[in-house]
C-alpha cells in the first residue's frame, strides 16, 4: 500500500471515530484538539506526507479502535507508533 492510500486510509478511519481533519497553513506540525466535545486533527498542507501520516497515527492512537474495522497493514502502523 503506498503512502497516499495510507493518508486516505487513515482518514477515513478518523471520520468513522468522529474525529474531523482539517489542513491548513500552519507553523508547527499540527495534532489532536477539541473543541466542544469535538475532536479534530489538524494538519500543516506543506508537510510531508509521512509527516501527515504520523500525525493522524499518534492522534488516532487515543481513542478505542477495537469498534471499527481496521486494515490488517494499518492496524500495525498504530501498533508500531
Amino acid at each position: 500500500m503506498d503512502n497516499k492510500s495510507i493518508l486516505k486510509t487513515l482518514e477515513e478511519i478518523s471520520e468513522k471515530l468522529a474525529i474531523k481533519v482539517r489542513y491548513g497553513n500552519l507553523s508547527s506540525k499540527g495534532g489532536l484538539c477539541r473543541v466542544y466535545n469535538k475532536y479534530y486533527i489538524i494538519i500543516d498542507r506543506k508537510a510531508a506526507i509521512n509527516a501527515k501520516i504520523d500525525t493522524i497515527l499518534k492522534s488516532i492512537k487515543k481513542f478505542d479502535l477495537h469498534k471499527i474495522y481496521i486494515p490488517p497493514n494499518i492496524r500495525s502502523l498504530i501498533g508500531e507508533e
